[in-house]
């Protein structure tokens, strides 16, 4: 009956709830299957599209030093991705606004990373989700040199902007760190060595 397409649409939401992706798609896929001009069934498609979407993340150190960082890939549902360190102008970015910040990227500037070749550029194999369920691995950061550059991933190997995600981290490559404290109501600053951690001013 077209209702216990509806019964397994419930009893897949409340898996995907519970934690339990792989046993909601088992589920879904079952009620996918039947009686399929229903609403449940219809329901059961959706939830079946939910759980097998692809995902991606990216997270590193916004200055990337000695030892280099890690490069941090929260994904599901994939099992490569790729990646390239574009060189950015720290100086323009500066002239644009007051506000602006890295981060801060209009749609052109967003595309014209995607497509601008890498100075670095490489695939990181991730192992798969099979349990449908989001995992984190860690990557190698490259050795370039010093300069700020963005790091654009994306699970499409063309970086292109049809059915792909691209994540765009801003990065500073460089051999010193800089540390503030507030002292005695003054702002204090310092330069230090980013392996070492010795002061250099």
């Amino acid at each position: 009956h077209p209702v216990s397409c509806t019964a397994l649409a419930n009893i897949a939401q409340e898996l995907i709830n519970q934690g339990k992706p792989a046993e909601a798609h088992k589920i879904a896929s079952e009620g996918a299957k039947k009686h399929t001009s229903s609403d449940g069934s219809t329901d059961c498609r959706s939830l079946k599209s939910q759980i097998e979407a692809k995902q991606l993340g990216v997270e590193t150190e916004r200055v990337a030093g000695k030892p280099l960082p890690r490069i941090k890939i929260t994904y599901a549902n994939i099992e490569s991705c790729w990646m390239k360190l574009i060189p950015g102008d720290w100086e323009s970015l500066l002239k644009k606004s007051r506000w602006n910040t890295p981060e801060n990227l209009d749609y052109n500037e967003w595309e014209s990373l995607s497509k601008r070749q890498g100075v670095k550029q490489w695939e990181v194999k991730l192992p798969a989700t099979t349990d449908f369920k989001q995992r984190t691995e860690l990557g190698d950061f490259p050795e370039v040199k010093a300069g700020f550059y963005y790091l654009v991933v994306s699970w499409n190997p063309q970086f292109s902007n049809s059915q792909n995600a691209i994540r765009i981290a801003p990065v500073f490559v460089s051999s010193l760190s800089f540390y503030t404290r507030n002292r005695n109501g003054a702002i204090e600053g310092l330069v230090c060595d980013n392996e070492s951690g010795r002061p250099i001013s």
